[in-house]
């Protein structure tokens, strides 16, 4: 069975539950949050689900940017290459004591 259909599936399976579906468990002294077991399909094709964390909302897709391969040369010589993260801004240079 091809596991994009899988994920698809489940993908599919999530729409019918519902959005969030989060309900509070209470164990001993503790309250953890049980999210829905659905996903959601992300545009690369891989697959995420849901955060106990941030109120069962999904986990965000994997970051597909692509940066420029060029490099900045900080002031202590060594270099750094852009941030995929952070807009394609270049990574901090070190501190220099």
């Amino acid at each position: 069975m091809n596991i994009k259909i899988v994920y698809v599936g489940l993908a599919i399976v999530g729409l019918f539950i519902g959005s969030n579906c989060a309900k509070e468990i209470k164990t001993d002294d503790t309250i953890e949050v049980a999210c829905a077991l659905d996903a959601k399909l992300c545009p690369d094709g891989t697959s995420v689900g849901r955060d106990p964390y941030n109120n069962c909302e999904f986990e965000p897709c994997p970051i597909e940017i692509v940066c420029i391969d060029d490099v900045k040369i900080c002031q202590d010589g060594s270099a750094v290459a852009r941030d995929p993260y952070n807009n394609c801004a270049f990574k901090p240079c070190p501190i220099e004591d």
